[in-house]
């Protein structure tokens, strides 16, 4: 018996033991206070951690404060002198005498809380050149606009006078004249296009829509592009759905995604080749597909070809003029339609440009394309 029991003063000896160097060395300042209402805390235990925080400044109003609380855990932060953060963890433990024994943890979180702050910090100077960023795009697109807007009447005159000439001109000044009207209608365009891009970033777009057959704005921009795919010696094939393909819409926009749409494939299809221009109805969608003959998308331009003033890379495609805002506007048009437009490769071997509408609700059935045409 006397053997067991010095082994079990031995076995108690160590725990202690363990337990102490665990409170004293721990890296989380501890301690163990008896508090009454009324009277200083009395500091039980206390680690070397805890001693370095603990301040009577604040510490005993906090004990103070939670035992006035009557709650039996304590979660609170506390800003000492020196500006470090302590974060303090407490809880009450009744002993059988009727005193009250409060465990506490404090931890020192300085470093967090000015992580935390240098965040919110970097967080409040985005949030500033973001918002500066945006006002300047915007002044950016007020002005484009303004301009926009000053130089189409000017450039209406010019083309008019242009025509006039053209008509009375002289042979040896039909060259001349030509190439005025040639220069004023690019202006034209560019300024159209500039124009529709300040009404799709105004704050607010307002467009008027209405119940529209899609099959029969495609045949007006066929009609308008003749002219230049004869120039370019360019055959325009067309196969168009026989029935109305019904979509909610604005005429404007739709006939600027279509003429947007057979305008690129014309510019980028070679002499002697072909753009083919179909629509159908597929279910609930109705489909404009544009294919071309021409040298297609690379796959380095692939993820660019719709974004803003982009232009290729390739030195034969930059030799073709543009402003590389058509397909930026037809995509913007098409989600404001509530649609989608995709790039696929053309069985003729050029490109392929897919735009799908949602067609309008009491549409009738879908009939097959009409036999494919040359312009």
């Amino acid at each position: 018996m006397r053997s067991e029991r010095a082994e079990l003063r031995a076995e108690n000896e160590r725990r202690a033991t363990l337990l102490r160097g665990g409170f004293v060395g721990s890296q989380v300042g501890s301690m163990f206070v008896r508090a009454e209402r009324g009277s200083a805390p009395s500091i039980l235990e206390i680690n070397d951690v805890a001693a370095a925080l603990v301040e009577s400044a604040w510490f005993d109003s906090v004990i103070d404060a939670w035992l006035d609380s009557g709650v039996d855990d304590l979660t609170t932060e506390v800003l000492l002198g020196d500006r470090r953060t302590v974060q303090l963890h407490g809880r009450r433990v009744p002993t059988a005498d009727g005193d009250t024994v409060l465990g506490l943890q404090l931890v020192d979180i300085s470093d967090f809380v000015a992580a935390q702050q240098a965040m919110a910090s970097a967080i409040e100077r985005e949030r500033k050149v973001a918002d500066e960023l945006r006002a300047i795009s915007q002044q950016k697109d007020d002005f484009v606009s303004a301009v926009s807007h000053e130089l189409r009447t000017p450039i209406t005159s010019i083309v008019g006078f242009a025509e006039e000439l053209h008509e009375t001109a002289a042979e040896e000044q039909r060259q001349a004249s030509e190439i005025i009207l040639r220069n004023a209608a690019r202006l034209t365009e560019m300024v159209e296009e500039l124009l529709e891009l300040g009404r799709m970033t105004a704050p607010n777009p307002v467009r008027e829509n209405d119940r529209i057959d899609l099959t029969a704005i495609v045949g007006d921009a066929v009609h308008d592009q003749a002219a230049t795919a004869r120039d370019q010696h360019v055959t325009v094939e067309t196969a168009l759905c026989a029935d109305p393909t019904v979509v909610v819409g604005n005429a404007n926009a739709l006939g600027r995604i279509a003429t947007n749409l057979l305008a690129n494939a014309i510019k980028f299809t070679p002499a002697e080749g072909t753009v083919r221009v179909t629509t159908l109805c597929d279910g609930d969608a109705v489909r404009l597909v544009i294919d071309d003959s021409g040298p297609g998308i690379s796959d380095a331009d692939h993820p660019r070809v719709f974004e803003r003033f982009f232009r290729s890379a390739d030195a034969t495609k930059r030799q073709t003029p543009g402003t590389g805002l058509g397909l930026s506007i037809v995509k913007s048009l098409v989600e404001l339609l509530e649609g989608r437009i995709e790039i696929e490769r053309s069985p003729l071997g050029g490109a392929r440009m897919s735009v799908t509408l949602p067609r309008a609700d009491d549409a009738p059935a879908s009939a097959d394309a009409e036999p494919a045409l040359s312009v």
